[in-house]
């Protein structure tokens, strides 16, 4: 069986039988995938490919189409005896639907009935393409069912991985192994030099160099070292490229009909130059391994007949030259061994897609941009979908440059123009390409310009669930904030050069010193990004005119420190206010004091109001993003509730747009477009929960939509980067108008534990955006703020307490007055009273309704308020007496903060500084409260407060025993850490109402007393038997 297939084989491949393109290699996987499809178009029986990426599965396809057109049309006669096909296209993809599929077969199958009724010798072919993507959670391929068991038309597909068994079992299955040595070695002669192998013919150089290339890739493949992201047709397209790079004959390539005549050979530096196009989107050193592989494996080849040198460190391209080179070649060869580009934008935040403007690689008149939305009404959008791929179509037929961002739900559609399947179609001088576009079920032939080009975005973290067939269509290029910095600071003259060098230095090193992990947001390219940003500035360029060496570098030095210590440049705004009071050095206070005193951290409405008062048009800042955690303040953010959580100055000119509200990207739009319409209207805040699968996605287009928005409203307030030409008119617009600068605030809240695991949106400094973490956005007028703040700025823990000891009122960071009342509430929901009956007098007095069983929270609330009203010197006895109770234990507010401030850095806690700080304070007082109201309210002593003079307080009060309340609460020695669930008794010793206030209270006190003076006694008696 195994000869007669081969035997079978061996005839089908003769090019007398088959017209087979130039430039493909006629090895085993084609010779066995156009057996297995003519079979299977002559006779209809259900056919499946499965193979890794790059094998000619689809090419092979593409072959017997050119090949099966009937017996007038068809180039061999072999092939005018078989059936003509008529091929009905459906390109797979997780986003397919089996609606689709079923109406791609039900037009097959009547176009298959027309052609037996009118007995025409043409077969109808299904044929699926990357059958492996369809999401199998979805079974959308549980349609094919019904139509493999009918088989009235012929059906192919191809995939990389195995059918479900329900499937595979209706389907004849080749499977496409890895090729062997001798297939890959007659893939290399056909792809790189046009020949047969082997072929004595060869020189035995490039024969050792094929030999070598093909060792080198299959040792590539099973490298630990290397990521596993390559693939057969990067290996092909290599060779392409070499095979065009060699020397042929100075004629003209298209007038060529075999243009591989003369061969000299392959240069190491050719060899890298296709490697640096065909294996990149790694890192820098797992690229350098990659080339020393296929380096060694050709040297090792070679032996010492030939000296095939590793290239030095100045030969290897930075990758934006690459792409750019890439990007610059002419049609031939660029049809010849160029593909489409996949860019890997490593800052997570798709910067690198307009910094290719900027480094010119892309042109912003010759390339259309398309950007999708995830929004939930956007993602099920065919009608939006369909709009853009009509627009790309368009663009394919001009011979434009696309850039597609967060583009994957149309992918799918496009898997033909992104391997270049290409059909052409030449009449005369007259030379068209074409290739294939889904519209959902529908397959369209399009024109394809020879100049169209693609780039294909993806961020990072999505490389990891991009599948095969579509990352190996593309070349790679991993792009970062990094590579552009480093491109731009090469251009810059040289005293530039140091000084940017030493500032990157001192900042890393400052980073370093106070640790990555407290700068929330900061990432490898925030620093580059600041740079960057530098340069674009060049703030500091008029200090560089030096006239000596020695003045050279005094002003380089000037202008380092100049930068190094301003807050644009050093990102202290991101500092998490936490890990502020676990550093003491000299350099931490000045830290503090730029941190407190220069930038707002704690409330929003203050950060907003210093945000528009600023008027250094050098350094106006009109894009900020602000890292937060989420709180019911920030939940409850939106328009309506504005005026409620701003003043009334603030919230007329303040618009507030959550993103949660937001199903799609026209109503975004909308949003923004009447915010710059509206002419009172000048900050727009947008509250996006920042949290991992919500509205994180978003982001990257929210700040893409207010760069759009602020670049076309505040254009005018920014004459000076345009021509003079434009100045006039720019004027003139503004004379016309009001202009009024707009304020874009994204709000990125996140749950506290994303908070401490360090989840984040990248902060990136470009396009004059700033960042800032806010440990709280809630307004507390109970929290004494500046109070903490300048406690945070003291040097030393020794300066605090010094300043405690001059007064004792200092030591609490919250405003008790405010949290009496908090307290009272507290206490009354604690209360447990037991007493069945009440004696009668108390009937008469205005604290029954307190100590009625059946009296609601709030009504006992009440009556408590209204017996303390009556007093108001007992409020603030209360007070005092607590500033005294925290003066005699010694507890200082900088011990709070510090050992605050350790819990949160060691994730014992999760809420920020303020509120943590604030939760305990109020723990601490609302227990101190509960303790004395507990006292004053048992044996009915409420009856009688009210009567009693300011001197009676101070008697009833210091009848109290703090000792007991302190002794209970310093276990551990932490007063803050209390229970505020155990339940309050009401504790009654007397049937009456006593005359005397807290009697049994002054009765204890005598008893201790005399307990006391008896153990004195006991121990002089003691001492004098002694």
């Amino acid at each position: 069986m195994f000869q007669l297939l081969e035997t079978q084989l061996n005839f089908r491949k003769k090019k007398d039988n088959f017209l087979i393109p130039n430039g493909v290699a006629l090895n085993q996987a084609i010779r066995e995938h156009i057996f297995s499809i003519v079979v299977s178009v002559a006779t209809k029986i259900v056919l499946c490919i499965i193979g890794t990426p790059g094998q000619s599965k689809t090419l092979s396809f593409q072959i017997v189409l050119q090949n099966l057109q009937g017996p007038q049309l068809s180039p061999k006669e072999f092939c005018k005896r078989l059936p003509s096909t008529d091929p009905f296209f459906y390109l797979g993809s997780k986003y397919s639907r089996s609606d689709d599929i079923a109406t791609v077969f039900d037009r097959a199958i009547r176009r298959e009935l027309h052609y037996e009724e009118n007995r025409m010798d043409t077969r109808c072919v299904v044929f699926l393409d990357e059958a492996g993507l369809p999401d199998e959670n979805k079974m959308v391929l549980k349609v094919l069912h019904s139509y493999l068991d009918d088989s009235k038309v012929a059906f192919i597909a191809v995939s990389n991985k195995l059918f479900d068994a329900a499937n595979a079992n209706r389907m004849m299955c080749v499977y496409r192994s890895l090729p062997s040595e001798d297939d890959q070695m007659t893939l290399a002669y056909g792809c790189c030099l046009g020949k047969k192998y082997p072929n004595d013919q060869v020189q035995p150089y490039l024969n050792y160099i094929i030999t070598g290339l093909c060792k080198g890739y299959r040792q590539v493949l099973k490298s630990p070292d290397i990521p596993r992201i390559f693939h057969d047709r990067d290996f092909i397209y290599m060779l392409r490229e070499l095979r065009f790079e060699l020397s042929t004959p100075a004629m003209d390539m298209r007038t060529m009909t075999d243009p591989i005549l003369l061969i000299n050979g392959i240069t190491p530096l050719s060899l890298l130059r296709a490697l640096e196009n065909n294996f990149n989107g790694i890192k820098r050193s797992e690229f350098e391994i990659l080339v020393k592989v296929f380096f060694d494996s050709i040297q090792h080849q070679c032996g010492h007949q030939f000296d095939f040198k590793l290239p030095q460190k100045h030969d290897y391209r930075n990758t934006i030259t690459i792409l750019r080179d890439s990007m610059m070649l002419d049609p031939l060869k660029r049809r010849q061994y160029g593909r489409y580009k996949l860019v890997i934008d490593e800052s997570e935040d798709e910067s690198a897609s307009r910094l290719l403007y900027q480094v010119g690689i892309l042109d912003p008149n010759t390339t259309t941009e398309f950007r999708m939305s995830d929004f939930i009404d956007d993602v099920n959008n065919e009608l939006r979908n369909a709009e853009i791929l009509s627009t790309i179509k368009l663009c394919m037929e001009r011979g434009k440059t696309i850039s597609m961002i967060n583009t994957q739900r149309i992918h799918g559609s496009l898997y033909d123009v992104f391997n270049q399947n290409f059909s052409i179609m030449a009449t005369g001088e007259t030379r068209k390409i074409f290739s294939k576009v889904a519209f959902g079920p529908k397959t369209l032939d399009v024109p394809v310009h020879e100049e169209f080009q693609c780039i294909v975005h993806i961020k990072r973290s999505e490389f990891k669930d991009i599948p095969a067939p579509f990352l190996s269509r593309f070349q790679k290029y991993s792009l970062s904030i990094d590579d552009f910095y480093r491109i731009q600071l090469e251009k810059l003259p040289m005293n530039m050069k140091n000084i940017l060098n030493n500032v990157e230095r001192k900042v890393q090193s400052f980073i370093d010193h106070y640790g990555k992990q407290h700068f929330y947001g900061l990432t490898d390219s925030s620093l580059c990004s600041i740079l960057l940003s530098f340069i674009k500035l060049k703030s500091y360029e008029h200090q560089l005119t030096p006239s000596d060496s020695n003045l050279e570098e005094q002003k380089e030095e000037a202008t380092t420190n100049a930068v190094t210590t301003d807050p644009q440049y050093i990102p202290q705004s991101l500092h998490q206010p936490q890990s502020l009071p676990t550093f003491e050095d000299p350099v931490s206070s000045w830290l503090c004091m730029n941190y407190v005193y220069d930038q707002e951290h704690f409330n929003l409405e203050n950060f907003v109001q210093l945000l528009v008062t600023t008027q250094n048009t050098n350094t106006i800042t009109t894009k900020v993003t602000i890292y937060t955690r989420t709180s019911s303040y920030i939940l409850g953010l939106n328009e309506r509730t504005k005026s409620h959580l701003f003043t009334n100055d603030n919230s007329s000119r303040i618009d507030i747009l959550n993103l949660s509200v937001i199903n799609n990207e026209i109503d975004l739009r909308e949003k923004f477009d009447l915010f710059k319409n509206d002419k009172q209207q000048d900050v727009l805040i947008i509250v996006i929960n920042a949290k991992h699968g919500t509205n994180r996605e978003h982001i990257p287009y929210v700040r893409e939509l207010i760069d759009k928005t602020e670049c076309t409203n505040n254009i005018l307030n920014n004459l000076d980067s345009f021509s003079s030409d434009n100045i006039m008119h720019l004027r003139t617009m503004k004379q016309q108008q009001q202009f009024l600068r707009k304020y874009f605030i994204m709000l990125l809240h996140s749950p506290s534990q994303e908070i401490f695991n360090q989840s984040y949106y990248p902060s990136i400094y470009l396009y004059d955006w700033d960042f800032y973490f806010f440990d709280t956005c809630t307004p507390n007028t109970a929290f004494h703020l500046q109070k903490m703040l300048s406690i945070l700025c003291s040097s030393s823990k020794r300066s605090i307490e010094e300043r405690q000891q001059q007064t004792t009122n200092d030591n609490v960071l919250c405003d008790l007055n405010v949290l009496f009342d908090e307290s009272i509430w507290e206490f009354c929901s604690r209360l447990e009273i037991l007493m069945k009956e009440l004696p009668l007098e108390l009937k008469k007095s205005n604290a029954y309704d307190f100590y009625e069983r059946n009296t609601n929270i709030a009504k006992r609330v009440n009556c408590l308020k209204q017996i303390i009203q009556k007093c108001p010197q007992f409020q603030q006895r209360i007070v005092n007496t607590y500033h005294e109770h925290l003066s005699k234990n010694n507890h200082s507010m900088f011990k709070l903060i510090y050992e605050t401030a350790k819990q949160i850095l060691c994730g014992q806690r999760f809420d920020g500084l303020v509120d943590s700080i604030h939760l305990q304070i109020t723990k601490s007082f609302t227990n101190f409260m509960s303790y004395v109201l507990k006292n004053i309210v048992n044996d009915y002593a409420l009856t009688s407060l009210w009567k009693t003079s300011t001197n009676g307080f101070e008697s009833m009060l210091n009848l109290i025993d703090y000792l007991s309340f302190e002794s209970a609460n310093n276990q551990g020695d932490d007063i803050y850490n209390q229970k505020q669930n155990i339940a309050i008794q009401v504790i009654t010793h007397y049937s009456y109402i006593p005359l005397t206030p807290l009697f049994h209270l002054f009765h204890q006190r005598i008893e201790t007393y005399a307990n006391e003076l008896k153990i004195n006694n006991l121990l002089q008696h003691t001492h004098s038997y002694i």
